[in-house]
């Protein structure tokens, strides 16, 4: 078993920065990453500094990994068991078993992200970062005055609707729940009808469309939709487990609670990236916090001498 300055779990935005940030500080640094997530979809980022043309989501990913590599930053594709994370107090070290390996380091970054939850049917995936999304900030410039279809069941949702009444005026909204499951309020559902945002209720079952663009959905009921795109407004899951395995507080949503220097309650532990807040899910958001972690534990494994 191999020991390591820091191990970053996670490959995305903010792992990779913190991998690239930690080893030009001369650590030894593992990224561990399971190879999935929102860096991992088919989106093209338009909104990212310095790439006037967009940059695919993957293709961000592989020049990341370059970059890191360059510096001297190890890879490995493996699954960490949250349950058999521990952090051994005579040695101030962690240890994670993951489903190919064991691993040990002296400082830990998660960079673990968010899972979405999109509606699913009949090659759902094909449509994925193409013509379905969930962030306004990311893709509502896409569908300027295009038909759009808003997908959930809450006020989130609802707002949705009429936020993205600034980029297009044809909006409707499928509400997939069961009626004593609605939870819109009535001021938001008036506001809706107000403002002639047609409302549907049911699942989408299947959806025409081709290379990736919707032309419309059907729902269970056997109604069909025109719609160009789709926001999926049903949440997410934080995956913050590790973290929680590890002793950190975490805050009521599931997210790591960390301070202006992405230090966690547990020493030598950071958080990085979507994980650690609801508010602004963006590449640039998790790049800077991934350079403050890495940052800040450098600064912690620094000896008495140096500090």
């Amino acid at each position: 078993m191999k020991s390591y300055d820091i191990i970053v779990i996670g490959g995305g935005p903010g792992g990779l920065s913190a991998a690239i940030y930690a080893a030009r500080f001369m650590r030894s640094v593992l990224v561990i990453d399971k190879g999935d997530g929102r860096s991992k979809g088919k989106q093209i980022n338009e909104n990212y500094l310095g790439f006037p043309k967009g940059i695919a989501a993957r293709r961000l990913g592989i020049l990341g990994k370059q970059q890191a590599e360059k510096f001297g930053v190890t890879f490995t594709r493996d699954i960490i068991l949250s349950s058999s994370c521990k952090k051994t107090a005579k040695s101030q070290s962690f240890t994670l078993k993951g489903k190919e390996a064991v691993y040990r380091s002296k400082a830990l970054i998660v960079a673990t992200g968010v899972k979405d939850i999109f509606p699913t049917f009949p090659h759902s995936e094909n449509f994925l970062g193409k013509s379905i999304f969930w962030c306004i900030m990311c893709d509502g410039w896409k569908i300027r005055d295009k038909k759009v279809l808003i997908v959930g069941f809450d006020d989130m949702a609802a707002k949705t609707c009429l936020r993205l009444l600034n980029f297009t005026k044809d909006i409707s909204i499928l509400i997939n729940c069961k009626e004593e499951d609605i939870s819109i309020k009535p001021s938001d559902m008036k506001e809706l009808k107000k403002r002639k945002i047609d409302i549907h209720y049911g699942n989408i079952a299947k959806a025409k469309g081709k290379k990736g663009m919707l032309e419309s959905v059907t729902t269970d009921t056997g109604e069909e939709i025109k719609t160009e795109y789709i926001f999926s407004k049903l949440g997410y899951k934080v995956q913050s487990d590790i973290a929680q395995e590890l002793g950190a507080v975490i805050e009521s949503k599931g997210f790591i609670k960390t301070d202006e220097n992405q230090r966690t309650s547990v020493p030598f532990l950071y958080a990085a990236g979507d994980v650690t807040n609801d508010t602004s899910h963006q590449i640039l958001t998790a790049a800077h916090q991934g350079a403050v972690a890495a940052a800040s534990a450098d600064e912690d494994l620094l000896e008495k001498y140096q500090k």
